[in-house]
C-alpha cells in the first residue's frame, strides 16, 4: 500500500497484480511442483484483512500454501530494518525508531496473525543464518552444495551511512 494514497489506487493496483500473476502462474506447465513467492514487506505492511485477501487469492491457484519464516537475531533485525526505512526516506533518530519499533513487538504479533489466518501446520519458521539462500534451497528439497557460491548481495548501509542518509532526508 505505499506511494498508493487512496482505496480506488490500491484497488486499481490490487487488480492489476492479481491478473498479471493469474497470467504468469497459467504459463506454468504441469512438471512446476512448487512456485515460491517471496516477500519481507508482508511482515513490515501486514494487517488481517490484507493477508486474508492473500491467502483466499493463493488458494484459487495453489492446492497447497506453505509459509516459510525466517526469524533473524533481533539486534541484527533492528539495524537492518532500520537502515531499510533509512533507504525508504525514513528521518527518526534510531533510538526513538527503535523503542516504537520494540514497543510493538518483535515477531510474536506478526507470527500470530499469520498462524491465525494460514494455520499453524501451514507455518515453518526456522532462523536467520548467512547462508539463507542455502537454507531454503534445503527447505524447498534442493541439495545444500549447489548454493554454496551463491552470496548475499542486500548489505545494511554503515552507521555513516544511515546517518549521512537520514540527514539527506530531511532536507
Amino acid at each position: 500500500n505505499r506511494g498508493l494514497g487512496n482505496t480506488v489506487l490500491r484497488q486499481i493496483y490490487s487488480s492489476s497484480f492479481k491478473l498479471g500473476f493469474k497470467r504468469e502462474i497459467g504459463k506454468l506447465t504441469e512438471e512446476v511442483k512448487k512456485v515460491i513467492i517471496s516477500d519481507e514487506d508482508l511482515t513490515f505492511y501486514i494487517n488481517k484483512r490484507t493477508l486474508k485477501d492473500i491467502k483466499l487469492f493463493l488458494e484459487t491457484q495453489f492446492p497447497k500454501i506453505t509459509i516459510l519464516v525466517t526469524l533473524r537475531d533481533p539486534v541484527s533485525f533492528l539495524v537492518s530494518s532500520y537502515s531499510q526505512y533509512i533507504k525508504t526516506g525514513g528521518t527518526a533518530v534510531f533510538e526513538p525508531w527503535c523503542d516504537a519499533t520494540l514497543s510493538e513487538g518483535l515477531f510474536l504479533p506478526k507470527l500470530n496473525i499469520f498462524s491465525e489466518i494460514y494455520g499453524q501446520r501451514n507455518i515453518k519458521i526456522v532462523s536467520y543464518r548467512p547462508d539463507m539462500i542455502g537454507r531454503f534451497g534445503e527447505f524447498l528439497g534442493f541439495d545444500a552444495s549447489l548454493f554454496a557460491e551463491v552470496k548475499s548481495k542486500n548489505a545494511s548501509l554503515s552507521s555513516l551511512g544511515m546517518t549521512l542518509l537520514r540527514n539527506c532526508n530531511i532536507l
